[in-house]
């Protein structure tokens, strides 16, 4: 039995249908992109993907995260349709791996983006309680970045992705 309410469940179900439609759009996309044009450019070749393989609400700042010099997990990022369903509908996910300091970290909190710096315990959070706060650790080279969109909106999920990416300073180097 569900402990959604019946306006839960509605809002549910319009994140999961275009949680959908954007995995039709890409699965065009990157089929037209392969038979116009198989050679990845540089840029995709670091990313480890095609721009097409990229969830449109994401792909400038996965980009913009990536020319600051952050490597970005595109496998585990995106809708999260997994271990992100919340009451509310499908959490938002970017796994990558870098860590971030404690000032950008307690910006994304204030963003109401979640911040985990160990993936095994945010996954395991995330499969427990999906609204869990997750908390940051030090001990590896991996951040989880969650949130949870008002509407199922792929302009305003995209516009909050934005402005994650343009809060992430520039590296030196690339690790």
């Amino acid at each position: 039995m569900s402990t959604r309410s019946l306006e839960q469940e509605k809002n549910f179900d319009s994140f999961d249908a275009l949680h959908s439609a954007v995995r039709d759009e890409l699965a065009k996309r990157i089929k037209e992109r392969i038979r116009t044009n198989p050679q990845k450019t540089l840029e995709e070749e670091q990313l480890g993907a095609y721009i097409e393989e990229i969830e449109p609400q994401m792909v400038d700042a996965v980009r913009e995260i990536h020319r600051k010099g952050y490597t970005v997990f595109l496998e585990e990022s995106g809708f999260d349709s997994l271990m992100g369903k919340g009451k509310e509908g499908i959490a938002q996910v970017l796994f990558g791996g870098f860590l971030l300091d404690p000032q950008i970290t307690q910006t994304l909190l204030d963003m109401q983006v979640q911040v985990a710096g160990d993936s095994k315990l945010a996954y395991r959070i995330a499969i427990l309680d999906p609204k869990h706060e997750l908390n940051i650790t030090q001990q590896n080279l991996h951040t989880y970045l969650r949130f949870f969109p008002d509407r199922p909106n792929l302009m305003e999920i995209k516009q909050k992705w934005d402005q994650i990416a343009s809060i992430f300073p520039p590296r030196e180097t690339r690790p």
